[in-house]
């Protein structure tokens, strides 16, 4: 069998059986309150004991990896934007006020087009945690992604846990209507 022929051969069979692996499927969350984020379908749902609606206004809801090791992503909705502020002043005090813990690093960004700031934590375990907030109008919300990595060693970074990549995901599908 020549060279050509294998290669096309290989990168056929590669090609099928990628296709006949069931892409992970997705289920979307809609809240009360406006906003949504697709998440993996076999991902839990909660919140604090006494919230029983998980998609009425004002609650925070967690989203939880079948294996809790790889880390939890948690959406809540923080207080409005003031009008006489603006978005990129009003990020920075939200990153401050809403988590007391040290910044690592900071990052603006966009989701869904518009304002938005990344930052990483260290807590007082030397974990690392990491918060979007993000403006929509005068509404404001808190994306967030922890996990223990003290099985991995302590000070590890995140992006060493199984689902950052999944909260990455659910963060590109985070929507607010009615701006």
């Amino acid at each position: 069998m020549n060279r050509a022929y294998a290669f096309v051969l290989a990168v056929t069979i590669a090609a099928f059986s990628a296709a006949g692996q069931a892409a992970p499927k997705w289920r979307l969350f809609v809240s009360r309150a406006g906003w949504s984020i697709n998440y993996p379908a076999g991902w839990r749902l909660g919140s604090c004991n006494s919230c029983k609606d998980l998609r009425k206004p004002g609650v925070y809801v967690d989203f939880f990896s079948p294996d809790p090791q790889k880390g939890l992503v948690m959406v809540e909705p923080l207080a409005d934007r003031p009008s006489d502020a603006s978005a990129d002043p009003w990020l920075t005090e939200v990153a401050k006020t809403a988590n007391v813990n040290p910044h690592l690093q900071e990052q603006r960004l966009l989701v869904d087009d518009q304002p938005a700031l990344r930052v990483r934590y260290r807590t007082s375990s030397g974990q690392q945690m990491e918060a979007v907030y993000v403006v929509f109008g005068s509404k404001t919300f808190e994306i967030e992604f922890s996990g223990d990595l003290s099985e991995q060693g302590a000070v590890d970074s995140l992006e060493t846990l199984g689902s950052y990549q999944t909260y990455l995901k659910m963060l590109a599908t985070f929507r607010v209507r009615n701006r």
